[in-house]
């Protein structure tokens, strides 16, 4: 779910001082294509890596690199998935990761706008934008976070019916997320969508079969 460095930074955009190593790049990625073409092996995992004098276990420049990713909470494309919201006594802001490949325990990503539970996320894949809506109580709440960014969520819009216990669906890049189900007093049939990739108001998307709170959704993207 994350597109490498997207709206962090760009591997091109960070300067390298060539001046003792005999490389004309004048930044990283281009030192790592030199590098690489130069072993003829043409990729960064095929450039041997001194680790002698760092705390880095990898041996070559691309498990350099990706080491140093996962250490500063940068994963790499698809392996980050994120919880936000909850209760443990009291409504909680939390947003916390983990690495999707590496059994281990969670890591603190952000804080939501607003401490809440029952709420349901979307994203949009390797665009690397997800988006939390509802919660209790009675919230139309929507803020989004970069899944590549460690930080707090930001205001994205509002439901268009205030509520929480819904569910949500997307599908991937293209985009789209949709809320359904919920319950504010009653239960709810509403669903309605999002562009994940632009801040708005949801708009109406149609209605569920039959009004209910507490569903699960899915979908094949």
């Amino acid at each position: 779910m994350i597109k490498f460095y997207d709206e962090i930074e760009n591997a091109k955009k960070i300067l390298y001082d060539n001046s003792t190593s005999g490389l004309v790049a004048t930044n990283i990625q281009d030192a790592i294509d030199e590098l690489a073409s130069s072993d003829g092996g043409g990729t960064a995992e095929s450039v041997s890596y001194d680790n002698s004098l760092t705390t880095l276990s990898a041996m070559n420049v691309q498990d350099a690199i990706d080491e140093i990713c996962r250490n500063l909470g940068w994963l790499l494309p698809g392996n980050k998935g994120l919880f936000g919201g909850g209760n443990d006594g009291s409504f909680q802001d939390v947003m916390d990761y983990i690495d999707i490949t590496t059994p281990s325990n969670a890591s603190d990503f952000g804080d939501l706008t607003v401490a809440r539970e029952y709420l349901a996320g979307v994203d949009n894949g390797t665009n690397n934008r997800g988006v939390f809506g509802g919660g209790y109580y009675t919230s139309n709440i929507l803020d989004y976070i970069n899944i590549t960014v460690l930080g707090n969520a930001s205001d994205f819009g509002d439901l268009t019916v205030a509520r929480y216990s819904l569910a949500g669906v997307d599908n991937g890049t293209n985009n789209r997320g949709v809320f359904g189900g919920g319950y504010n007093g009653s239960r709810l049939n509403v669903m309605d969508y999002i562009d994940i990739t632009t801040p708005s108001n949801a708009s109406d998307f149609g209605d569920l079969t039959v009004e209910r709170n507490g569903l699960a959704g899915v979908e094949n993207s």
